[in-house]
């Protein structure tokens, strides 16, 4: 039986969380919340994938077509996982801090996806002059088609915030904190790390055989590059630790409003650059921020004479 003492420390020391004491204070979460959570989403997951030809899947792709995709899929079924799971939190005692929900980090969140996305049109436009060809604005903007915030709206409210919500939010840091009980905050971080990654690429399995109609080594190349993603959201929140701005990562990545007509393969360059220069900027930051210095520099340092 965990007490509410040892729910708020998990039985760790400040030592013992080393260079992720930003997670102290965090409530340590029951085993069958964690369970239970993770099963809803994939739940609804995989049903959303095989109810799209039924009369519920027929009318949300209506109500997509009439609200020019304001109302999607990508929007409805991520929130109704989060509602069913926000159920389990509630009863199991937990906190908005707790599921990595600081309101605090919203307005550097909304700036850095505001600025990710200046600096990916501004490369992709300066890639079209360096090779003379023409940069037109993107139809979608030009009134021809929809709306060029739809689909961005929906994976940034819906697919993005509960994915991140659940696998970086929630479930990273109370494996971590389970597996710190018992084995070092490294060897607790790096496994953490590398089971969530590979749990939440394998969950894209179902869309991607039953929609992408993906086998052998196709599915193999798309779910290594997945995992990549993953991975690459997870340190972002390491070194952030902001929900938020992963959030903004990710709906971006998944539904980037294109401000020019230019080939896709431009935009995905200039977001890993973009992503690149965020996460070394910040990781510079915090190494020489004073208010930091000392949890990571220092919690560094000790670490590599051990």
């Amino acid at each position: 039986m965990i007490t509410e003492r040892e729910r708020l420390t998990h039985g760790l020391s400040r030592a013992q969380l080393g260079t992720r004491r930003f997670l102290a204070g965090l409530r340590l979460s029951s085993l069958a919340a964690l369970i239970s959570s993770v099963t809803i989403f994939a739940l609804v997951l995989v049903s959303s994938v095989f109810i799209t030809d039924s009369r519920f899947g027929r009318l949300l792709a209506e109500v997509s077509s009439t609200t020019h995709g304001w109302i999607a899929e990508q929007l409805v079924y991520p929130l109704l996982a989060l509602g069913l799971m926000w159920l389990v939190f509630l009863r199991d005692g937990l906190r908005w801090k707790d599921l990595g929900w600081n309101l605090p980090d919203l307005v550097g969140a909304m700036i850095v996806t505001v600025l990710l996305w200046v600096f990916v049109q501004a490369s992709v436009w300066m890639a079209g002059i360096a090779e003379g060809r023409p940069v037109a604005l993107h139809f979608a903007w030009r009134g021809q088609e929809g709306a060029p915030l739809a689909g961005f709206g929906a994976q940034l409210f819906g697919n993005a915030l509960t994915e991140e919500t659940l696998f970086r939010g929630y479930v990273l840091p109370q494996v971590f904190l389970r597996i710190a009980r018992v084995a070092s905050a490294n060897v607790a971080l790096v496994v953490a790390f590398l089971g969530i990654t590979a749990f939440a690429a394998l969950l894209h399995v179902p869309v991607l055989v039953h929609e992408g109609g993906l086998t052998g080594e196709a599915l193999a190349s798309v779910l290594s590059w997945t995992a990549m993603f993953e991975a690459v959201l997870a340190l972002v929140f390491l070194v952030t630790r902001n929900l938020f701005v992963r959030v903004g990562l990710h709906a971006s990545w998944n539904a980037m409003p294109e401000l020019f007509d230019a080939p896709g393969a431009h935009y995905e360059r200039a977001w890993w650059l973009g992503v690149i220069l965020l996460v070394s900027g910040w990781m510079i930051h915090n190494c020489l921020s004073s208010a930091t210095r000392r949890d990571l520099c220092r919690g560094s340092g000790r670490s590599g004479t051990s």
